[in-house]
């Protein structure tokens, strides 16, 4: 909800211009979802109903009128990984991985995110990405147009 909240005053503020995302420090951007609280159905939220409240968080990023830049160190798996893709773009750090452990854990991501992976990086390396569950590094993520440009960690 805080990040929800953020998007929506820097959409407002006609002092901001760009937003940057980014994680605290330079071990993780983003690890995705909790899966400790994760019940068998999904997410659920506190009055019992079933909720993906993130999908809502992408689409707010993606119709945002002011660039979202991600500046990735450490991990950006499962759901981050998703997080880095929505924005408009995304700077790693030398140290850098991207990845799905979705399919690890039960878990897929049958909606936007596995689309907008797809029309980034192409349909078979999405699958890929998807169904191998493995990790990505920095300079294999800009090979394959997952990122935009590679750099150190002294930003992070």
């Amino acid at each position: 909800m805080e990040m929800s909240w953020c998007f929506s005053d820097a959409r407002d503020d006609p002092s901001i211009g760009v937003v940057i995302l980014t994680g605290a420090g330079d071990l993780a951007f983003c690890s995705g979802g909790d899966q400790s609280v994760r019940g068998k159905g999904g997410y659920v939220g506190a009055d019992g109903v079933a909720r993906l409240n993130v999908l809502d968080l992408q689409m707010q990023i993606r119709r945002l009128p002011k660039p979202v830049i991600a500046m990735v160190a450490g991990y950006a798996v499962g759901g981050g990984h998703i997080l880095h893709m929505v924005c408009d773009l995304t700077v790693a750090a030398d140290n850098a991985v991207f990845g799905q452990s979705g399919p690890k854990v039960g878990s897929f991501d049958a909606g936007y995110g596995s689309t907008h992976m797809a029309r980034i990086v192409g349909q078979k390396k999405a699958r890929e990405m998807w169904f191998l569950a493995r990790l990505y590094d920095a300079k294999e993520a800009l090979d394959m147009g997952l990122v935009n440009k590679v750099g150190g960690v002294a930003w992070a």
